[in-house]
């Protein structure tokens, strides 16, 4: 939902951070591929953590395990549908 300009800066900003590198893409001169560094991967996973600890509560706290089963069934299905 974001602008190409708009990635970009998001982007740049992450490696002018150290977070990502940016290579040319060997499908597309066009493209570049954006990975984590080391330190990006880092931040990412306690990001991640955090969000996990936030968010496990509600679930665990309001659903039984049948209820967790059929939001798993529902993501896969959202998640496969995205990539169609």
């Amino acid at each position: 939902m974001l602008s190409r300009s708009q990635v970009s800066r998001v982007v740049d900003a992450l490696q002018s951070r150290g977070l990502v590198t940016r290579t040319p893409s060997p499908r597309d001169a066009r493209s570049v591929e954006v990975a984590l560094t080391p330190e990006g991967r880092r931040l990412f996973e306690e990001a991640d953590a955090t969000r996990r600890a936030c968010l496990a509560p509600v679930f665990t706290d309001l659903l039984d395990a049948e209820d967790l089963e059929a939001l798993s069934t529902v993501w896969q299905k959202l998640k496969a549908n995205k990539n169609a």
